[in-house]
């Protein structure tokens, strides 16, 4: 659904909705990313909305979703057949999502579409090119192991060229075709596991045996595909606002028409994978603000296309534009006031900048295990002197504080807040490998020092030593221990303004 709903508020603008619509879609499943996704989208006075679907099973399951609404009809179709003639014109727009990927006969199937619109109808359709989960069992029918045992499969170097020309030949116009990434993080390797279990089985000539082996085989793919081709600091950085977010996004109170600010964007993932999903498809405008100008640069591409997006640099820690109080009825924060060393000032800029009964839902960090392995440096000999600068830029405000939510409670009522909560959690996940944590060490930003790159080497490998000895590095890890310190030890406040 998350997937399905973030490349609707991307690109469902497209579609132009006008009264008594006729509306087809084509591959309902069990009608749950129809509800949550598309319905929304429809006007209120349609006409029809008609959900198909290959399975008599599933079409069973979208009529318990859909009970008691109103205009709402089902149907059998298989795209990929000749259908009934009768259908023929019959739709003003056509929505499908993660269906035509599992269809073999392409071109047939664009050619029903475009059958089943009326002139002048609109269809709006998501497919995979590929994903994690699929690769898994791509990549291993390539590998001597499994290559006998698996159905190999095609690849398309430019789907994008290859879908526009398919549709254009049917005679489609005002093609749109855009190829994105969708990342998402699975929160335990039995998670990923259990994902791959409820899939299709494409594996019915192994034995129950080869089966079982097939799967942990995958699995150990998927968690290589972590290690390989994600940044692991905001992997975990994603994964962590992911979760905080599903425990306490909740308390929010959402009216439509918001005007949304999100302070300290960074490069714009964690405000597109976890924040963005929240907000309703009416919102008003959407400003993202940092304090540095290439992290503005790295979020306009991360929203290019995305309409009521905008863009500014702010400092939250010092005076902000008088001309912004007021403006803003829901703010997002995540990792970024735990840098800032006026905390009051901070808050307060928050305060002054919602509108009367807005609201803010902030995350900071207390501290972190990839941090601590500096932080525990700082009071040695070896180091004292080189890093007497290092909490300039990492402030972590709350790090020796033993009631930081008592500390934090009072200062946001003293502010004038109200219906103030604020809860610490901890975030575990391990670094893969040793060069994972590593690199994540290399992406911080740097602080005053003197070091020679030497000296700055040697204190990259000594932080390394430590994460190590957190106990935090899976191909390190002693299972017989804890971890020293959570990966992340966050702090998650909810505030309104009276």
């Amino acid at each position: 659904c998350e997937y399905v709903d973030y490349f609707i508020k991307r690109h469902g603008g497209k579609l132009k909705w006008r009264d008594n619509e006729r509306v087809l879609e084509i591959g309902c499943g069990v009608g749950d990313v129809t509800r949550r996704c598309f319905f929304p989208l429809l006007p209120r006075n349609f006409q029809k909305f008609v959900l198909s679907d290959f399975s008599p099973k599933m079409i069973e399951f979208a009529r318990k979703e859909f009970q008691g609404v109103e205009h709402v009809d089902f149907m059998l179709l298989d795209i990929e057949k000749e259908l009934e003639s009768s259908l023929y014109g019959g739709f003003d727009k056509i929505l499908s999502s993660l269906c035509f990927m599992h269809v073999r006969n392409q071109v047939k199937s664009f050619e029903n579409v475009f059958k089943l619109l009326t002139p002048g109808g609109e269809c709006f359709i998501v497919l995979m090119s590929t994903a994690a989960i699929f690769e898994t069992i791509f990549q291993l029918s390539e590998t001597p192991k499994w290559a006998k045992r698996l159905k190999h499969h095609r690849e398309d170097p430019n789907p994008e060229e290859t879908i526009g020309r398919l549709l254009k030949n049917i005679g489609f116009v005002d093609v749109f075709v855009k190829k994105e990434e969708f990342s998402h993080l699975y929160p335990t390797v039995d998670d990923f596991r259990e994902t791959l279990k409820c899939m299709r089985d494409v594996s019915s000539n192994l034995s129950q045996e080869e089966k079982e082996e097939l799967l942990e085989d995958r699995v150990k793919l998927g968690i290589h595909f972590n290690t390989k081709f994600s940044l692991p600091g905001k992997v975990i950085e994603c994964g962590c606002a992911e979760y905080l977010v599903k425990q306490h996004g909740g308390r929010l109170d959402w009216r439509g028409g918001e005007r949304v600010l999100d302070i300290g964007c960074g490069v714009g993932d964690v405000m597109h994978q976890c924040f963005f999903p929240l907000l309703p498809r009416n919102y008003r405008k959407l400003l993202l603000t940092d304090l540095s100008p290439k992290m503005l640069e790295f979020a306009r591409k991360e929203f290019h296309g995305v309409e009521r997006v905008d863009f500014m640099q702010i400092d939250i820690g010092v005076d902000v534009e008088k001309s912004l109080n007021g403006s803003f009825d829901k703010i997002f924060s995540s990792f970024c006031i735990n840098f800032v060393k006026d905390q009051r000032k901070a808050f307060e800029n928050v305060y002054n900048l919602l509108a009367p009964g807005g609201e803010c839902l902030l995350i900071l960090s207390q501290t972190a295990a990839f941090f601590e392995a500096a932080f525990q440096l700082i009071n040695t000999p070896k180091w004292e002197d080189n890093l007497k600068h290092y909490r300039d830029i990492f402030v972590f405000p709350y790090r020796e504080d033993s009631n930081p939510e008592m500390t934090l409670r009072d200062l946001l009522q003293s502010i004038g807040f109200c219906d103030v909560f604020v809860k610490k959690d901890d975030y575990n996940c391990d670094f893969p490998t040793v060069d994972s944590f590593r690199e994540c060490l290399r992406a911080f930003p740097d602080f005053p020092n003197n070091m020679t790159k030497e000296e700055k080497e040697e204190l990259l490998e000594d932080q390394v030593k430590m994460g190590i000895s957190f106990n935090i590095v899976g191909e390190c890890r002693d299972d017989s221990k804890p971890n020293a310190y959570p990966i992340m030890e966050n702090l998650t406040i909810y505030a309104k303004k009276k």
